[in-house]
């Protein structure tokens, strides 16, 4: 009936959901460069994954020059060490 409080006893069974355990450790591993990389190939052709306009062909042509700077500040945005990062955009 409405306007009627009565408790209800809400449970949820995650096993039947059939979700698969993992290892979350990972989650908490810095980048690698491989998985970098293999981000950075997966990316569409001609197309810009940010707003400085770098297509996924540059960043695949100049990976070897580039790589560095890259890992760097994805270990900088891993440590939250946001420092420096103002001058990406001069």
């Amino acid at each position: 009936i409405l306007g009627t409080d009565s408790r209800h006893d809400l449970t949820l069974d995650l096993t039947s959901l059939h979700v698969n355990s993992f290892d979350l450790l990972d989650l908490e591993a810095h980048f690698s460069e491989d998985e970098i990389w293999r981000a950075v190939k997966s990316l569409p052709m001609g197309k810009a994954p940010g707003p400085d306009g770098f297509t996924s062909e540059f960043l695949r042509a100049c990976w070897d020059i580039i790589k560095q700077d890259i890992c760097d500040a994805f270990d900088k945005l891993y440590t939250m060490n946001g420092r420096g990062f103002q001058k990406l955009n001069e």
